[in-house]
């Protein structure tokens, strides 16, 4: 049955314009939840959680890694929110 909702919200449009992450597709942690953010070789200064305690978690290192992709505009926000606090804009999109 089909009741018109969607089950995968793209993000991308709303994103575009946001080229100042610094995430590598070879460095990214293969535990990120597939999607089109991820951490790759983030700091370890725990900032990730602060901003989008529901869409990052943390390695046992203490690198970010996202865990849930933003599924609405506020849950994208937290996590550009989160990206924009690594010291190393070590997240991708």
């Amino acid at each position: 049955m089909d009741d018109g909702a969607s089950l995968y919200w793209d993000s991308m449009p709303l994103v575009l314009a946001q080229n100042d992450l610094n995430g590598l597709w070879t460095e990214r942690d293969w535990r990120n939840v597939p999607g089109p953010f991820y951490g790759a070789m983030t700091d370890n200064c725990g900032t990730g959680r602060l901003h989008a305690p529901k869409r990052v978690m943390y390695t046992e290192h203490g690198q970010e890694i996202v865990y849930r992709q933003p599924q609405n505009p506020k849950e994208l926000q937290d996590l550009l929110n989160a990206a924009e606090a690594e010291a190393w804009k070590a997240f991708f999109l």
